[in-house]
């Protein structure tokens, strides 16, 4: 093996892995004396497609934990695909010698989720759809993304006519001819971190989850459990939230003092209809549930409480105020002290209507803002105005009636904003696998993290 020369310029050194109709080899570049891994896959092999896939991606991408193509030969039996080597070990051989502490799992965790987000965040993103122990290389504490041949660009992802990626690692929705999206990664990535804590793969059909770790924190358990949802709506909503998760964990901020302190959060609207009030009485709803006694204030002439009353029954006079799902209902026309709030309420959420010129001050004096922002054409004057009132702020921002891709363009031109996404959810109470309820925790996530 090591005196065979393939296409005049790879000495082949030893054959890494091989299967039915493909093989991994370890060459050398003859006059550059660099080492190459060669990819051999059959031509008649029904996976052929992938090995093209393959070097159409990663010769398009530049990161430096990621492999570079350098080459593509063939000959009348097979094709070949040359590409950078990469010095490390894969995690599954690491783990043999190696237990993670928990702050390990994390810290690669996060390395992890800024090489999916580098892939996510492409104008054509692309999805890996195959993470698994395999596939990650560990080299002195740096994490390296290998094998392509399941990733697939988003514009290409319908139609596809094979099963891909790994059975045990892959999510459920790619193998039911369902729609694909980045949570798929997510998914994959929950799976990376199951196997860096129990050192084996995830089986939900045995009911085992990531509770059986004692070495781990419940905050960290509930984040690999929530990548790991069955259903692609209850897990994160991008790999960017996600990040924000384990960096909160990792740098210790995520404590669950919410419930000790008076908390006052501030709502805006870029425009009228894009959803301030909608979210206002959700996020409402969502600290009611988790044992807030929490109030909203209406700081707008929207009249919203009225036409709730006339509208509706499920808004109940009971003493002086108004209720709705045990939420208490003020507008601005009720003479109520802030001593009063202070003494009957944990949490209050104001509603500021239309973000202007009028009330940007008493919005920004408010510890935390959340301003609800439109992507549509006709939406992105409001949204810029918008968003300059808050210039320099500490603000979290969510984006109403826009696609997965449409947030995705938005999140890239926000820079490090802190961005999420509200899904379409038109029912009017928080249930518990609520697409909103998982986002305003992730909003939230932050600050408060109910038990």
């Amino acid at each position: 093996m090591q005196e065979e020369l393939w296409f005049g310029k790879y000495q082949v050194l030893e054959q890494l892995s091989a299967r039915e109709d493909t093989s991994v080899y370890l060459a050398i570049h003859q006059k550059l004396q660099n080492k190459r891994i060669i990819k051999v896959i059959s031509k008649v092999s029904p996976y052929v497609t992938c090995l093209y896939q393959e070097a159409n991606l990663l010769k398009n991408l530049s990161h430096p934990c990621i492999p570079e193509i350098y080459d593509m030969e063939e000959d009348e039996k097979a094709y070949y695909i040359v590409e950078q080597y990469m010095s490390g070990e894969v995690l599954s051989a690491y783990l043999m010698h190696e237990q993670l502490s928990e702050g390990r799992i994390i810290a690669y965790s996060i390395q992890i989720c800024d090489l999916i987000l580098y892939l996510h965040s492409l104008e054509d993103p692309i999805y890996h759809l195959d993470l698994k122990p395999d596939n990650i290389l560990m080299d002195e504490g740096a994490i390296r993304l290998i094998d392509f041949g399941s990733a697939i660009k988003e514009t290409k992802r319908e139609g596809r006519e094979y099963t891909f990626g790994t059975p045990g690692f892959a999510a459920p929705e790619q193998y039911r001819n369902g729609s694909i999206d980045e949570r798929a990664d997510i998914y994959g990535i929950g799976m990376l971190m199951y196997y860096m804590a129990l050192g084996k793969v995830y089986l939900p059909a045995e009911k085992r989850n990531i509770d059986e770790s004692v070495r781990l924190s419940r905050k960290l358990k509930k984040t690999i459990n929530r990548c790991l949802q069955e259903h692609a709506s209850e897990r994160y909503s991008s790999v960017e939230v996600l990040r924000k998760k384990l960096k909160a964990i990792q740098k210790g901020r995520n404590k669950s003092t919410f419930g000790k302190e008076f908390k006052e959060f501030a709502i805006a609207g870029s425009e009228p209809h894009i959803g301030a009030t909608h979210t206002a009485l959700m996020l409402c709803q969502y600290l009611a549930q988790n044992g807030e006694k929490c109030a909203y204030i209406e700081v707008n002439d929207h009249n919203t409480i009225r036409r709730m009353v006339q509208r509706t029954k499920e808004v109940k006079r009971e003493e002086n105020q108004f209720l709705l799902h045990r939420i208490s209902l003020f507008s601005s026309f009720d003479e109520v002290s802030y001593e009063y709030l202070k003494e009957h309420f944990t949490a209050i959420v104001y509603d500021y209507g239309v973000l202007s010129e009028q009330n940007r001050k008493e919005f920004l004096k408010k510890e935390d803002r959340l301003l609800v922002l439109g992507a549509k054409p006709w939406e992105l004057d409001n949204s810029e105005r918008a968003l300059l009132f808050c210039e320099g702020e500490k603000v979290e921002f969510l984006f109403n009636f826009v696609s997965a891709k449409e947030y995705r363009k938005c999140v890239r031109n926000m820079e490090s904003k802190n961005c999420y996404r509200i899904p379409y959810d038109t029912e009017p109470v928080l249930k518990d696998k609520s697409a909103t309820k998982a986002m305003l925790k992730d909003v939230l996530g932050g600050l408060y993290e109910p038990g």
